[in-house]
């Protein structure tokens, strides 16, 4: 039986190296209902887990992943991972995989291979402001899209926060994004309530203590991104 929030796992949870297997398997043995992944895009367009767009090699300096192909990276990287490589984990153990696009480059080969391998039902995408929600909705029908708020618009003296909720759930409605994802230091009473009860869910990351966890359970939060997974699932029975 599912309670809420879910609990989203971060990339790197309980102190598992980010973006690598043993993130991913502790993240579906645990708790958590969905799995956070970054993703990025090499050269030839294979998808492979990662939150930076480089990797360091010695007495080289920095290797970018869109420099080069899938087979030179593993051959410097080898814990590297495809995303088709964690698929059949997702859909055997029924988690959900949020897929954090990390630049425009991903965003294709992206959907081209969740839509391929027949995943829509298991991945939502995050990492998208409007416009790239809308071009991802628009071409691939079906799939499901957090739309990533403007958190620095609330940052100028001249933008209240209701114009900020407003601009927020209109622009989720616009791009037919399923939802919100928005930093918890943006994330307000007033938002989540304004959110809810127009059935549009908001997922708040990234929260990894108890007293903050236990305030955004109480304000209706959908879901809750965090890396102490244990610490929050505990909370979420109590």
């Amino acid at each position: 039986m599912f309670r809420y929030p879910l609990i989203t796992a971060h990339s790197g949870c309980e102190n598992t190296c980010p973006d690598t297997l043993d993130s991913i398997m502790f993240g579906i043995h645990s708790e958590a209902d969905i799995i956070e992944a970054d993703v990025r895009s090499t050269e030839d367009e294979v998808v492979i887990l990662s939150h930076n767009d480089y990797i360091e090699v010695p007495c080289h300096g920095k290797f970018y992943f869109s420099d080069h192909k899938y087979e030179e990276i593993k051959a410097r990287y080898p814990q590297i991972v495809r995303l088709e490589d964690i698929f059949e984990m997702i859909r055997s153990n029924n988690k959900m995989l949020n897929l954090d696009l990390k630049d425009d480059a991903v965003t294709v080969p992206a959907l081209e291979i969740v839509k391929v391998r027949n995943m829509l039902d298991y991945v939502i995408f995050t990492g998208c402001e409007c416009e790239k929600a809308s071009y991802i909705t628009q071409r691939y029908k079906g799939t499901r899209v957090l739309l990533n708020s403007q958190d620095d618009m609330i940052k100028h003296s001249d933008v209240n926060y209701k114009d900020f909720i407003h601009k927020t759930y209109k622009d989720a409605v616009g791009s037919a994004c399923c939802g919100i994802n928005i930093s918890f230091d943006a994330c307000f009473a007033d938002f989540i309530d304004f959110m809810t009860v127009r059935f549009m869910p908001v997922s708040v990351y990234t929260i990894d203590d108890a007293e903050t966890m236990k305030k955004y359970i109480n304000m209706g939060a959908y879901s809750i991104t965090t890396n102490c997974i244990r610490m929050l699932s505990r909370i979420v029975r109590s």
